[in-house]
C-alpha cells in the first residue's frame, strides 16, 4: 500500500486522464475487497478529483463502494 501511496501521489505522474488514477485505486482494492477497502479513503486522497470531468465525478459518485465512504464522498 505503501508504494501505491508513493506513486499516486507524485506530481509528476504521467497519465492521460485522473480517471486512470482513480481505476488503478479500485482495481487495487478490488484486487482483495475484504482486506484493502479500509485503505480506500487513504488510497483516494491522491485522486485529484478536481481534474475530473463532471460525467466521471457523477458516476464515481454513484459507485456504491464510494457511496458507503463518507470520507470519499467529501473528496468528490
Amino acid at each position: 500500500m505503501d508504494q501505491l501511496t508513493r506513486l499516486l501521489s507524485k506530481d509528476h505522474i504521467a497519465v492521460h486522464s485522473e480517471k486512470i488514477v482513480y481505476d488503478c485505486v479500485l482495481k487495487w482494492i478490488n484486487h482483495d475487497n475484504e482486506k484493502r477497502v479500509g485503505f480506500l479513503a487513504k488510497l483516494m486522497e491522491n485522486v485529484r478529483f478536481c481534474l475530473l470531468k463532471h460525467e466521471d465525478l457523477v458516476l464515481i459518485s454513484e459507485d456504491p463502494l464510494i457511496k458507503s465512504n463518507l470520507l470519499c464522498m467529501e473528496f468528490i
